[in-house]
């Protein structure tokens, strides 16, 4: 009990420096609705690559949920799932897969869309050269060369919704692992315990939200 209470402190000194992790509840008097959200960022290891990684992770996602409360329509959780990797044929599927605890969730994207951008990297270099003869006067040569490589990145988004079922079931979760695909590799995206622990508290507070809603 008391390392799980020094984990739980020294996680929340952690999180309480980076966007990620945090629950935000934003209240809009205008739309006269309230929100929750909650980014994420997940590490991805893919089935199909080989060899030794030092990061144990082939990919980065970024997970953004989002639960909006109103009274005109029946609320619900938005996720958005994000991936970027280098210009490929292949593109992140509509389907992914959600285990939790041993019991699978199928979701289908109902948005998405793709971005491709640029990111240029430059590198120079100088090289100098003298005359080492007796002459004062002796010429002194500088030459610089610059080169710049283009690598291009396309940016992987879809949106799904989160059926209201698997919300107690991801508040009160022991693992959950979200399966994703780009083109036919697969890939885990497996939640460790510093990410599933501010997702176990999001979605119990969405749950108090739809409790509050219902009285």
């Amino acid at each position: 009990m008391k390392q799980l209470a020094i984990f739980i402190l020294a996680f929340t000194v952690i999180t309480s420096c980076s966007t990620y992790n945090q629950i935000i509840e934003v209240d809009d008097p205008y739309k006269e609705t309230s929100s929750l959200k909650i980014k994420q960022e997940l590490k991805g290891k893919s089935d199909s690559r080989t060899g030794v990684n030092v990061y144990n992770y082939d990919y980065i996602f970024y997970a953004s949920f989002n639960y909006i409360a109103n009274a005109q329509s029946e609320n619900e959780v938005q996720m958005e799932l994000k991936v970027t990797t280098p210009v490929r044929n292949e593109s992140l599927d509509f389907i992914i897969y959600f285990n939790i605890d041993g019991q699978k969730f199928k979701l289908e994207a109902n948005k998405t869309s793709l971005v491709s951008y640029n990111s240029p990297l430059t590198s120079s270099f100088s090289t100098t050269t003298s005359d080492d003869g007796e002459d004062k006067n002796s010429s002194i040569q500088t030459t610089t060369e610059t080169t710049t490589v283009v690598s291009t990145f396309q940016t992987m988004k879809h949106t799904f919704t989160i059926p209201m079922e698997m919300y107690d079931k991801i508040a009160f979760c022991e693992k959950n692992t979200i399966r994703a695909y780009i083109g036919n590799e697969g890939i885990d995206i497996k939640y460790r315990w510093n990410n599933l622990y501010p997702l176990k508290k999001y979605f119990n507070q969405v749950l108090l939200q739809e409790h509050n809603k219902k009285e």
